[in-house]
This record gives structure tokens, sequence and C-alpha cells, in this order.
């Protein structure tokens, strides 16, 4: 009950009635593997069960046991390159992550919110803490973040609430005398309120070229940032809910023009791609029969890239550019995901967030 690799290749079933019986830790790898057993007990390669068990594994765990199962994860299709689980100090665990973003922030940051709703600001290379932000009403369900430093969130009863990051620059000197009526990222949030008040928001994301909402009617609105007065392109794309959304400006053009494109997602299952410049595509990007959590769509260095996360548990990153597609279980629900630009992705949950790359 010591050894990484035994336990890897035993009877996921019998460990997990071990551990269950005793109270002892096994150096911490009790906490772990119960932490992620969901996971675990699926049929699949030792690999892939250390990886999933190095994932779960705290800071207070004997050291001998992470380059141990490192060892062992070696031959997983994913690259554990950090962990922060509940109960970890040195970084702290940043606490449940109900939604995340790393679009319009700052290079090597990301932005998460918690149960409570306090966005706080981490840096992606090892999860260490950058900055807290005031805390926001209600529940966050979405979380994203405009050209000009403001942050929106979207509650569970699908209000829309704003703040700003720390050190945005501020009107000053004869600009703040000036009254010139509300701002453009004021007259936007207007816009979507509006479209909020017919149905309840269920999903967010923005971008330079597009923000957008999703509503509990299964319609998506789109509103363009640089003329936020006018109307919003509206798309019907799902049957319930929209549960999640994601954005990115597709270059088209050498001379910087580009053109949004949205991916959203529901509890019909399944994801949908829409340029508000066209009509939405026929056929879904991706469908199975399990409601879909989270979404996260980026450039890195393989090219264009399309997270999912699903209610039952799994998670897929789809290399669009290379037509290729990877799957995680983490073992316990997931609620947001983020892509970076380096090409990892944070994967946050309630009581783990977890930073993979692709092998």
């Amino acid at each position: 009950m010591d050894d990484p690799a035994a336990l890897c290749a035993a009877d996921p079933w019998q460990v997990t009635a071990a551990f269950d019986a005793g109270p002892e830790e096994h150096g911490g790898l009790r906490a772990a593997w119960l932490r992620a057993g969901q996971s675990l007990c699926r049929d699949q390669e030792v690999a892939e069960r250390a990886l999933v068990l190095l994932t779960a594994l705290g800071d207070a765990a004997d050291p001998r046991l992470r380059p141990e199962l490192a060892r062992l994860a070696a031959t997983a299709g994913w690259q554990l390159e950090w962990s922060r689980v509940r109960g970890d100090m040195a970084p702290p665990w940043p606490g449940p992550v109900l939604a995340m973003t790393t679009a319009g922030l700052p290079a090597g940051q990301a932005l998460l919110a918690d149960h409570e709703g306090v966005p706080r600001t981490v840096d992606t290379t090892d999860g260490t803490p950058v900055g807290r932000l005031p805390q926001l009403p209600g529940r966050p369900a979405a979380l994203c973040v405009l050209a000009d430093s403001t942050v929106l969130a979207l509650d569970d009863q699908g209000h829309l609430h704003e703040t700003m990051l720390p050190g945005a620059p501020r009107p000053t000197g004869l600009a703040a005398l000036l009254d010139d009526g509300p701002t453009p990222a004021q007259r936007l949030i207007d816009t979507l309120r509006t479209h909020l008040a017919r149905s309840p928001g269920t999903a967010l994301s923005a971008t330079p070229g597009v923000v957008a909402v999703g509503a509990s009617d299964g319609t998506v609105h789109a509103v363009t940032p640089l003329s936020p007065d006018e109307p919003a392109r509206t798309a019907a794309l799902h049957t319930g809910p929209v549960t999640a959304l994601t954005a990115f400006d597709l270059p088209v053009a050498d001379d910087g023009v580009t053109v949004p494109l949205l991916y959203s997602a529901g509890a019909d299952g399944r994801v949908r791609a829409w340029s508000p410049a066209a009509d939405p595509q026929p056929t879904p990007v991706a469908e199975r029969a399990s409601p879909v959590t989270a979404l996260s769509v980026g450039h890195t260095p393989r090219g264009l890239a399309l997270a999912v996360a699903w209610a039952d548990g799994l998670v897929e990153l789809r290399l669009l550019d290379e037509g290729e597609t990877r799957h995680l279980w983490p073992g316990t629900a997931v609620h947001a995901l983020a892509l970076t630009a380096g090409g990892s992705l944070l994967i946050g949950t309630d009581d783990r967030l977890l930073c993979l790359r692709p092998q």
C-alpha cells in the first residue's frame, strides 16, 4: 500500500476498499486515491492511473512519491506541470474553482472565482497567488475580461456583475472631471443586461472582437465591443440552457483583420460553432449524451485547440489543426477550463486546480 507502482497495477476496487478500511495515510497515497478514485477505478493503463493519482497528491505527501508517480506516468497522453490540492500550503490551494479564464489577462496569469464569489489571479506557471479582487455578489457561473480591464461575472441566478482588474488605468486630470456619459464598456454591459432581462444568463465569454452571453432558453447573444450600441446578433443554438461559452478572434488577413468565432455548449450535450457574421454551423463540433460543464478555446504552439469538460467527468482537448483529441478523467466534477498561450490546460474543480500539457 506504500508502493505507487503496485497500487497503479493492482485491482483498483480492492485498493479502494483497502484504503477505505483503514486510516493510515501511506505517505499521502490514501488521501490522493480516495480524492480521485472515481477515475482511478476505470479500466486504463498503469501510466494513466499514475497520472491521475499524481494530480491528486497533496504537498504534504512523502516527497519520494511525486517523482515515482511521474516516472510511472511518463507514457501517458498528458504531462502534469503542477497541481494545487485542497489543503496545500506552498503555494496555497486557491479554493474551489467555479469559473476561470486566461483571455484578456496579462501573459502568464489566470483569473478564477470560488464558491463565495471571490475572484483571484494566479500565476499559470505554478499556481502562485498574484492578486485578489473585491468579492462579487452571488455564486459565479462565468467570468470574462474586457479590453479596458473590466471584469464581468455572471452568477448562477443569471445576473451580470462588474469590477476591475487591479492596476487597471483610470481617468486622471481633466479626463476625470469631464462627464462624457457612459463608457463603451458600460454601454456594452447595458446591452447585455437588456437581453438577459428576457432570459436569465447562463454563460459568458469575451475577446477584443466580441462579447457573448448564453441564456437559459438556448440562445447566444453576441455584441461587438467597438459598436456597443448596435443590436446584438442572436442565434438559437441549443435545446435547453447554454452551459458554457468560449471565443477567439480568427485572423482572416495579414493586416490584422479578424472575425470572431464562438463555441457554445449546452445541457443537450452539444458543442456548436458560430461566427456572428454568418449562420451557425449545422453540425455540432462535438456531441455526447452528457451535459457540457466548461469550454475553452485558444491559439497554442500546436495550433488552435478546444477544451471541453462533460458532466460525467470527461475532459477532452481537441487539437483542431492536428485533428487529434486527448482525453482525461480527473476523478471529480470539472467546473472550469482555461487554455494558456503556451498550450497548457488549466482544470478547475471543487478540490483541485490542475495544469497539464498534452505530451
